[in-house]
């Protein structure tokens, strides 16, 4: 693991209250479904990292990159979906920091 992450109950079958609620506020094409369905522990982790850049996008990292070589992944679904949710947070909700000097010649 790249970065240590706080999980809650890595072992919770169902979504907590909180959890809920933060996927309630996404917009429904942004909304991880099948990845609640079929991973709740790790939307619990995802929405209990929200409004925490760094260690959200250590956790994204682990979930889609295997550096390990040994995990079997996720389902095409839930890899497209928690893609997606990476790329809005890192485009839309925390940015990456650029570099002011950036582009000057």
């Amino acid at each position: 693991m790249t970065n240590a992450v706080f999980i809650r109950n890595p072992f919770a079958i169902t979504l907590s209250p909180d959890t809920a609620q933060w996927l309630a506020s996404l917009s429904p094409e942004l909304a991880p479904r099948q990845t609640a369905r079929s991973f709740p522990h790790v939307v619990n982790s995802i929405a209990s990292l929200w409004k925490s850049p760094r260690r959200l996008d250590g956790y994204f990292e682990d979930l889609l990159v295997d550096h390990r070589g040994n995990r079997q992944g996720f389902p095409f679904a839930v890899a497209h979906e928690i893609a997606r949710l990476r790329e809005h947070y890192q485009l839309s909700v925390f940015p990456l920091k650029t570099n002011v000097w950036e582009g000057i010649s």
